[in-house]
């Protein structure tokens, strides 16, 4: 909700982009929303089936929910980043192999000297590299989805031998920067479009409802407001400790028998004829 989810005691957003958290679902956790319906939209922009196999190209907050969301849909799953950390953490979140260099190779074995069905590009980086070492990882008319911001010169010849499928993720969902959806509240028709915006994040939290993805994992730092700027610092690389999630707290207050007086919001009432 980039201009609507903004930090404020009071908030106005379109009902197109709200979704309702479950009662299992911490706001720790529910506040991955945003980044799961990205991941998720990717996942379905690659179209996998239960048993196939994928790569997943860049294992930050975005390919490590990718692991995780491609294993609940009963894929088989290999990661590539070229941090060991990262690597680790999405071996424990389930991904069946990870690894840091060789990528290519690695995923020809494993889809069975074919390569893999599908690769998700989740990195962030202005190099080609990743859609170059995407297109020969993947299988012959197999996809390649680009969901992270990565250069984007495509090398005809590999694309055009192994007749891929390029496709783009774009973002949440459907509705995205369609001002009618997002901001009029006009839903799509569900028969046409199950997947929506929306409906994304909402199937997301479903997933940490159940446990089937687990954002909390990928959290590795909580700061108070107060230290706000410490948590900028992390995300800037100015420290070298590892890190991926960095939640901010706000302090709640603490519960008084009398209680704050109510609070009014005003609305004006509907003019009619």
């Amino acid at each position: 909700g980039a201009g609507y989810a903004t930090l404020a005691e009071y908030n106005f957003v379109p009902r197109n982009l709200c979704a309702g958290i479950p009662e299992s679902v911490g706001d720790d956790e529910a506040c991955f929303a945003t980044l799961g319906a990205i991941a998720l939209q990717g996942v379905r922009q690659a179209d996998l089936r239960l048993g196939e196999s994928a790569a997943v190209i860049g294992l930050g907050l975005l390919g490590l929910l990718t692991v995780q969301l491609l294993k609940a849909s009963g894929c088989r799953v290999l990661g590539s980043d070229p941090d060991p950390y990262r690597c680790r953490l999405a071996e424990q979140l389930g991904a069946d192999e990870v690894h840091g260099t060789g990528v290519a190779d690695a995923a020809v074995a494993f889809g069975a000297g074919h390569g893999v069905d599908a690769v998700l590009v989740t990195a962030a980086t202005s190099s080609n590299e990743p859609i170059e070492v995407a297109a020969e990882a993947c299988r012959p008319k197999g996809r390649v989805v680009v969901v992270g911001m990565v250069g984007m010169d495509v090398p005809r010849d590999p694309f055009y031998r192994k007749e891929l499928d390029l496709r783009l993720s774009m973002s949440y969902g459907p509705g995205r920067y369609d001002p009618t959806y997002e901001e009029s509240g006009h839903d799509y028709p569900y028969a046409y479009v199950r997947w929506t915006e929306q409906r994304n994040i909402e199937a997301f939290l479903g997933l940490v409802a159940s446990g089937k993805v687990t954002p909390c994992a990928l959290t590795t730092h909580h700061f108070s407001i107060d230290h706000a700027l410490a948590a900028y610092d992390l995300l800037e690389r100015r420290t070298k400790e590892p890190s991926l999630g960095s939640v901010i707290d706000y302090p709640q207050p603490e519960p008084s028998q009398s209680g704050p007086p109510p609070r009014v919001v005003p609305l004006l009432a509907r003019w009619r004829r």
